[in-house]
């Protein structure tokens, strides 16, 4: 894993191991400004840093559907949206939760 560090790692399979077998748990990364990021972040950071949450939360459902920036006039500071932006947001990320395969009962491989 390139990007998650060996105590986040540690601490993510505690976090995992305390939530009910009844709790779907959803990883995501939060969406940027597109000024906040270069080239680089969005063709290979962003998909490998997910991909390191994504195995260190291996009973989670990925939310690999969100786009890792936004405009900047989508957000108000570099880590709050507009709030005209918020419901368009929200239903992404409620796609994303609605729809995604769940890992732990798809018969399918990532």
């Amino acid at each position: 894993m390139d990007w998650v560090t060996p105590s986040y790692l540690r601490e993510s399979a505690l976090f995992s191991a305390s939530i009910p077998s009844s709790t779907q748990l959803f990883v995501g990364l939060t969406t940027l400004p597109e000024s906040f990021s270069n080239e680089e972040f969005r063709a290979v950071q962003y998909e490998s840093l997910l991909r390191d949450w994504r195995a260190a939360f291996s009973a989670a459902v990925p939310m690999n559907g969100l786009s890792p920036t936004l405009p900047d006039e989508h957000f108000a500071t570099k880590t709050h949206l507009r709030p005209q932006v918020i419901k368009e947001f929200s239903e992404i990320v409620y796609h994303e939760m609605a729809f995604s395969p769940n890992p732990a009962t798809s018969s399918e491989s990532p």
